[in-house]
């Protein structure tokens, strides 16, 4: 069975829908499993612009998002995020929320144990049509919504703002969830009611998901983050594979070089089981993936190039795991005794990496350390 419940995060009251029924919803109340969760939270909090910037990916849109609308904001781009909507050619639509708004309704939900996986502003999701004023009036506040833009107001200024919108047809949402031609006020709408029209426009809500970047629900950055580590630790065999190749005609560089083999086959079984290895897993790997990975996988090999040489020129030390997570390389080193690790570690410190030795377990045939890698000094 499927279910959707729409959420205010302020009072926490939502309205339910499953298959063939819906009804009003409160905190304790059960949900039904895998209900999906999406926030409608005031829009007075936010405010939707319209920009040009002639980018083509939508990274570089990120990017320069919060400098193309830093004259227009009233707060430090520090204190906001920035949310991307439409994009016709140069021009680009963006949600502006304070962070601090959007954390309170997402630790709000969080304390009656919902995670939305989608968040809208209500004042944006009112159809925006040039020449209609589209309106509706709950708690005291004034939606409004029309061919430039959706923002919120108080009830006592609506004659003012009558006025600014004389030119346009006004259109008011009603307790059925229609539109009708405004005569005085918007009829009076409750939350629940607002929540239950809204879900009409869940399939083209035409307005901006906040929760996207760091933002977005766990689920998303935890896969994205998941196999960006898989393409970063396979391509860094790789580079540490080629590093061992230039130690030609030196049998323990032999032994290690088949050693980084088996584990970049292993790796590339694990994460594409039904896949054919080719030549160059690594790169197969990535292709796979997309350009998501290649962002997480610049710190590896930046830590890992650095950290190279240390390993690889003094046959005394064994490469036997590595594993990089949240800007932390992580490797597993074999060595003669702790006297030997603890060198590798100043070797690896004079080669500007902050580093770390986690633990120290016995081996077979000497110790084996765990290493904690971050940048330091270049």
């Amino acid at each position: 069975m499927t279910a959707t419940l729409l959420i205010d995060p302020v009072e926490k009251a939502g309205w339910l829908l499953r298959e063939g029924s819906a009804a009003s919803w409160r905190p304790g109340q059960a949900l039904p499993p895998q209900t999906t969760v999406v926030a409608i939270a005031p829009a007075e909090a936010a405010t939707l612009h319209t920009v040009s910037i002639p980018a083509r990916r939508r990274a570089e849109l990120r990017q320069a998002l919060p400098y193309a609308l830093e004259e227009h904001l009233a707060e430090p781009v520090e204190r906001l995020h920035f949310a991307l909507g439409q994009r016709d050619g140069d021009r680009v639509e963006a949600a502006v929320v304070s962070r601090a708004a959007l954390n309170g309704w997402l630790q709000s939900l969080a304390d009656i144990g919902l995670v939305p996986s989608r968040l809208y502003v209500d004042a944006q999701l009112l159809p925006r049509r040039a020449g209609r004023a589209h309106l509706a009036r709950v708690g005291g506040r004034l939606l409004v919504a029309t061919g430039q833009g959706a923002w919120a107001l108080p009830e006592a200024g609506w004659n003012l703002w009558r006025e600014r919108l004389a030119d346009q047809e006004l259109l008011a949402l009603d307790g059925q969830g229609r539109f009708g031609a405004l005569e005085d006020l918007p009829p009076a709408l409750t939350g629940t009611e607002l929540l239950r029209w809204a879900h009409s426009r869940l399939a083209d809500p035409g307005a901006i998901n906040l929760l996207q970047d760091e933002f977005a629900p766990a689920r998303d950055q935890a896969d994205r983050l998941r196999l960006g580590r898989w393409a970063a630790l396979l391509a860094g065999l790789a580079l540490v594979l080629a590093l061992v190749d230039a130690a030609v005609g030196v049998r323990v560089e032999q032994n290690r070089r088949d050693a980084l083999r088996t584990q970049m086959a292993q790796v590339f079984r694990q994460v594409l089981p039904d896949a054919r290895m080719t030549a160059d897993p690594a790169a197969q790997l990535l292709a796979e993936f997309g350009s998501g990975a290649q962002a997480t996988s610049g710190e590896f090999f930046d830590l890992l190039g650095r950290a190279a040489p240390a390993l690889t020129q003094n046959s005394r030390y064994r490469l036997m795991a590595v594993d990089f997570r949240l800007g932390l390389l992580e490797i597993d080193v074999s060595g003669s005794d702790v006297a030997s690790l603890d060198a590798l570690r100043e070797l690896l410190a004079a080669h500007g990496l902050d580093v770390e030795l986690t633990g120290v377990d016995p081996g077979d045939d000497g110790v084996r350390g765990r290493m904690r890698l971050r940048g330091g000094r270049t």
